[in-house]
């Protein structure tokens, strides 16, 4: 047997090379196992493997753009807004389901969708200067519509519409020539186009396909999924990630062969963990919730700029977050270790609406002074002291609010502190501090904060003091 035969042969048997020192011993692949830390081929040993998620750690920001058929309604349908007793404004994306409204006349919104205002450079120039450093775009949403060039199924942008062009290429395009990585959204457990997906009631497809009888999950993913992310991992250059939503009922088994597909396509590439069943490179939260600890594995919190994700006429202003808050939600996230991906949604002609492009422009002015603060970063403290902290090899980086407190404590060593600056838009400005009588620093806050959201001190460590810095309340 060839050594090619010998790495299939691992694979079919689903059978991992651990190394450990001398000692080589062979392990299951079961569902305690951490699949993506040991897809490797060739098996190497675990100290030599390079470190995917490296990148997905030190970029802390990322962008969001949910663009699909959905996009036209808007959240209307038959001139009368959707409703959801769920959510305080209905998830414009989800009205197929929310109305019941049959596949055959959902896809004829394909007949007038023509978004000849999308553009892919204006888009990732926008993130690029907010401070946005990967964007994660829906290929194929809950509807099942495919937003690129799929040979899989008619049912796409270029073939069922007046369109007939590729999104996902001009963004690729445009991500390679401002240094910004591609990931691509993939709606594993619910497709409401493929009466094969079968998910949890009420979530499938129920009123086109009420009879589940003969049905497969395995069919769908051979005949949809799978051929669909080989299409996407082929035409679309380097993809950072794949990220995959609603596993809903995928087994372990298929969870892990969903991996494998994409880790032999595009081995650098990284999946998330709603690949279902723990298996993935970086753990995704609940969408919009922040935890409460971060995580040791790379996180994500998905967030929405409003109610819906893609374009809502619903979300009139009242709905959306402000730029304080989304710049406060950044900083919260950074300081527990994890990435804010924050999610746009253009409209039917592809124009990202004017509040979400107010939002990142007041982010972008903020991270123009303060990013240093937010990339490659890792934790002090949870919170300390009303401040949100983070740090890097020579720097803590504390963000705080305005207020009328004009002190600030900090337990640590004063012979590991070098110097205290503001960060302002026009330079560092000096900020003295005193030692406090035990272990421990007075910080005197100054009386002009540049931001009426968060601002950042920074502290330089002396070079007694380099490593990471254990903070306590």
């Amino acid at each position: 047997m060839n050594l090619l035969k010998i790495t299939i042969a691992l694979f079919v048997n689903v059978l991992l090379l651990s190394v450990n020192g001398n000692s080589q011993t062979f392990t299951a692949w079961n569902k305690d196992s951490i699949h993506s830390d040991n897809v490797s081929v060739p098996l190497k040993k675990l100290n030599e493997k390079p470190d995917n998620t490296k990148w997905f750690r030190e970029a802390g920001f990322g962008m969001f753009i949910h663009f699909g058929l959905y996009s036209s309604p808007a959240g209307v349908w038959k001139n009368k807004p959707i409703g959801d007793e769920r959510y305080i404004n209905p998830m414009a994306e989800h009205i197929m389901m929310l109305q019941k409204i049959p596949l055959k006349e959902y896809a004829t919104l394909a007949n007038s969708f023509n978004p000849t205002d999308f553009d892919a450079d204006k888009i990732v120039q926008m993130a690029k200067s907010a401070g946005v450093k990967y964007i994660a775009f829906t290929t194929k949403d809950h509807d099942g519509f495919a937003m690129y060039d799929s040979k899989v199924s008619t049912y796409n942008i270029v073939q069922a519409t007046p369109y007939k062009k590729d999104p996902l290429k001009a963004l690729s395009i445009a991500c390679k020539k401002e240094g910004i990585k591609l990931c691509l959204y993939f709606s594993l457990g619910r497709d409401w186009e493929n009466k094969n997906a079968v998910s949890r009631e009420p979530r499938r497809n129920t009123w086109d396909f009420p009879d589940t009888t003969g049905l497969s999950y395995e069919t769908y993913l051979n005949e949809k999924v799978k051929p669909q992310l080989k299409e996407l991992l082929t035409n679309y250059g380097d993809i950072a990630m794949i990220w995959f939503d609603t596993p809903e009922l995928i087994t372990l088994k298929q969870s892990i062969s969903l991996e494998i597909l994409v880790k032999q396509m595009q081995p650098d590439c990284i999946i998330n963990t709603r690949a279902g069943n723990d298996v993935g490179n970086v753990i995704e939260m609940e969408d919009n919730i922040i935890p409460e600890k971060g995580d040791v594995k790379p996180w994500e919190c998905p967030a929405t700029m409003a109610e819906s994700w893609g374009y809502s006429k619903l979300d009139t202003k009242e709905y959306w977050k402000s730029s304080n808050e989304l710049i406060e939600k950044l900083v919260e996230i950074r300081s527990k270790g994890g990435n804010y991906l924050l999610n746009i949604g253009p409209d039917a002609k592809g124009v990202v609406p004017a509040l979400a492009q107010e939002r990142m422009s007041d982010i972008s002015k903020w991270m123009a002074v303060n990013s240093e603060a937010i990339y490659n970063t890792t934790p002090v403290s949870n919170k300390i002291y009303n401040a949100y902290l983070t740090q890097n090899k020579t720097n803590i980086f504390i963000f705080i609010k305005k207020s009328t407190e004009k002190y600030l404590l900090m337990r640590m060593d004063p012979k590991s502190v070098g110097k205290i600056t503001l960060l302002t838009p026009d330079r560092e400005v000096p900020v003295s501090y005193n030692q406090s009588f035990g272990n421990g620093i007075v910080i005197n806050i100054p009386f002009n904060l540049p931001f009426p959201s968060l601002s950042v001190l920074k502290i330089k460590k002396t070079g007694i003091s380099k490593t990471k810095l254990k903070i306590t309340d």
